[in-house]
């Protein structure tokens, strides 16, 4: 049992950048799988048959192309609220770095997303992230971020895990040990911020409560895996 959930915590893998809005036609939701799924892919087919620019972020919000909310949801993730003033392929690379208010964690992003923006149409696109405040508070969905410049050190590690396509939970330790110097200690203290990554990668595999019940049970056991992993040490060591 513990080889099979640490195996699982240390396979989840990255990936290539996608196109991808989330949650665009909620109605469709309500419909059989199958047909919800067709509709989507139809729609994504269409939508990118229609000419877009193609800006990244900073381009967009520099040049007032796009309006946006950001809210929190956890450490491992960003809802971005996008309008844009014109068809956009909007893309937000690895190491785009949101600022929190008050007293929870700031965010940067760990996989580059590409996402389609209709003229005037409010988007929901989900950003992969990882916290870069061990010690402060996880933010709720009522908290807003805002864009910032992210220290140059930091985002050149995130990026080259992106590139790597190392695993969000042994991205998010590699992002700690830089930002805070966690320590297994820390992260043994603190077992709510790390266990939304491994019950996530193990959901993958197992059903979510039974994965909940093993994360929990097996935790520092799976920790140590994920301390001993090597993966994204040559970025670390740049």
């Amino acid at each position: 049992m513990l080889a099979t959930i640490a195996m699982v915590m240390t396979a989840c893998g990255g990936g290539s950048a996608q196109t991808r809005n989330e949650n665009r036609t909620p109605a469709a939701e309500a419909q059989p799988h199958h047909e919800s799924t067709l509709d989507r892919a139809l729609d994504r087919v269409k939508r990118r048959a229609i000419p877009r620019e193609r800006v990244t972020l900073d381009e967009a919000v520099a040049s007032g192309t796009i309006s946006m909310r950001v809210l929190g949801g956890g450490v491992q993730h960003v809802t971005m609220l996008a309008t844009a003033n014109a068809d956009l392929e909007l893309v937000v690379p690895a190491g785009a770095f949101f600022k929190g208010n008050g007293s929870v964690q700031n965010m940067i992003v760990t996989k580059t997303e590409v996402a389609l923006l209709d003229k005037g149409v409010e988007e929901r696109v989900e950003l992969a992230t990882a916290c870069t405040n061990f010690h402060k508070n996880v933010p709720g969905e009522t908290h807003r971020f805002e864009l910032a410049a992210a220290e140059p050190e930091l985002q050149r590690l995130v990026v080259c895990l992106d590139e790597h396509h190392v695993a969000p939970s042994r991205t998010q330790v590699l992002v700690w040990e830089h930002t805070d110097g966690v320590k297994r200690s820390d992260l043994v203290a603190r077992p709510d911020m790390l266990r939304p990554y491994l019950v996530e990668t193990c959901a993958k595999h197992v059903g979510r409560d039974r994965c909940e019940k093993l994360v929990d049970a097996t935790y520092e056991h799976v920790l140590d895996k994920l301390l001993a992993n090597s993966d994204g040490s040559v970025c670390v060591a740049r």
